[in-house]
Order: structure tokens, then sequence, then C-alpha cells
């Protein structure tokens, strides 16, 4: 009785071994699979642009999780052993979900700055047509106030483009061009101030 159980513990621990053998010598398909789709949603959510370090570090970490699956697929058949790749594969995965709500977190603060951005540049020019309405100019002050009526005209219509940018949740864009209109306005209103003081206004 000893030695038949003896055998069955050994043959037990042997098949064991065999099983755990043979799931290494399997390509990790599934975890490879989940990493890939993990990466692809982070590259979606704009992480290249709202979370670029963590984007490159889950990028990195993909690819060498890659690099070790074809490393022992190039390997000859029986000496393949994929426990690695599997590991760095659920290591990717997990970079690349965390590097996802960072890139959603980072997304939606470049919202609301482009969004209170668009905001002021609006207020901006439309503070600067009540300006213009009301201000001194002399004769010779005159093509200064045209300069900046043409100006406000132009930056009525670059808002446009500006809403079109978070519409279309190009965020860094809108934001550029929203800091692009407030400076021009500026500039304009301050052409037409000097204007105003050479004729002593």
């Amino acid at each position: 009785m000893r030695g038949w159980t003896a055998k069955s513990v050994a043959g037990g621990t042997l098949a064991a071994a065999v099983a755990v053998l043979a799931s290494c010598a399997e390509p990790p398909g599934w975890e490879a699979g989940r990493a890939r789709a993990a990466f692809q949603d982070l590259a979606a959510a704009g992480a290249a642009d709202y979370a670029p370090d963590p984007y490159r570090s889950a990028e990195a970490a993909l690819r060498d999780a890659e690099a070790e699956l074809a490393s022992q697929n190039a390997r000859f058949t029986p000496w393949r052993d994929y426990a690695k790749a599997a590991e760095l594969f659920k290591l990717a995965r997990a970079d690349a979900e965390a590097a996802r709500l960072e890139a959603e977190e980072g997304r939606r603060g470049a919202e609301k700055e482009a969004r209170e951005a668009a905001d002021a540049a609006e207020a901006a020019v439309d503070n600067a047509r009540a300006t213009l309405l009301v201000a001194p100019v002399g004769r010779d002050g005159r093509s200064a106030a045209v300069r900046l009526d043409e100006g406000l005209s132009t930056a009525h219509d670059r808002l446009q483009v500006v809403r079109n940018h978070l519409v279309a949740g190009e965020y860094k864009q809108a934001l550029a061009g929203a800091e692009e209109i407030q400076e021009e306005v500026a500039r304009l209103l301050h052409a037409v101030g000097r204007s105003a003081r050479r004729q002593g206004f």
C-alpha cells in the first residue's frame, strides 16, 4: 500500500510539473491580447497628448513584452518558455490602464482650461468693441480705430474656429487659438490707446 501511495504521489507531482511546463510552452495569447487592447484604448484616450510620460512608459512596457514573445518564438520548440513574456504582458496592460486614467484626467483638465480661455477671448473681443464705441479718436487716429474694428471682426471669426476645436475635442488647439485672440485684441487696443495719447486724449 505504501509503495502504491508513493507511486501515486510521485505520479501526481510529475503530472503537475508537466502541466506547468506545458503552460509555459504555450504563447501567452490571452495576456498579449488584453495588453494590446489596453494600449489601443490608451492611444484612443489621447494619452500621447494628455499623459505623455505614462504613455511612453506603457509603450515601452508593451514593446518589451513583444520582444520577449518574439525571442521565445525564435527558439527551438522544446526550449520555449513564455512565462516571462506572459508576466511582461500583464505588466504592460497594468501600465496602459493606469496611463489611460491619467490621460482621461489630463483631458478633462485641458478641456476646462480651453473652455475658460475661449470664454475669456470672447469677453476680450466684446469689451474691445465696447471700448471702440466710446473711445475718443481724433481724425488722425481713425486709421487705428479702423484697424481695431477690422481686427475684432477677424477675431470674432477665429473664435468660431476655437469653438469648433472644442466641439471636436481638440483642446490644445482651442487653447492656443483662444490665447492668440486675447493677445491680438490686447495689441490692437494698445495701438488705439497710443494713437489717442498722441492726440492728447
